[in-house]
């Protein structure tokens, strides 16, 4: 059995049905948990000695306020006292949440645009820019 976990999948379902008919698995179903959460993604990868692209979290947890620090700037933003200069890709934490967002500095124009992810034949677009 090789699962993927597009919106809707019934995970559980998949897992419990592992559990009761123990099919060969191409790939670890738990670990599908893990790899919807782009934090857990990178802890993994850390882990696991891989380089990664520098990156920052901002977590909007009220009960959490020391990891909800942003300043904006009109060419950067600083997350949590690291600063990162525009053109830079802000991704939401769910892996399957695709409202990936591209910022540009005021030497291109400024503003962002949204990029979305394939839809049928059609491959990641940008869309309309804020």
């Amino acid at each position: 059995m090789f699962s993927l976990c597009p919106p809707g999948f019934p995970l559980d379902k998949a897992v419990s049905y592992a559990k009761l008919r123990n099919p060969l698995l191409l790939n670890d179903l738990n670990m599908q948990y893990y790899i919807q959460d782009r934090r857990e993604v990178y802890r993994i990868l850390q882990e696991e000695g891989i380089d990664l692209p520098r990156y920052a979290v901002l977590n909007r947890d009220p009960d959490k306020p020391d990891e909800c620090n942003l300043v904006e700037g009109e060419d950067h933003v600083e997350v949590n006292g690291e600063v990162f200069q525009k053109p830079f890709v802000e991704k939401p934490v769910c892996a399957e949440d695709h409202n990936v967002y591209i910022y540009y500095p005021t030497s291109a124009g400024g503003g962002s645009q949204r990029l979305f992810r394939k839809v049928r034949r059609k491959l990641g677009l940008l869309v309309g820019g804020a």
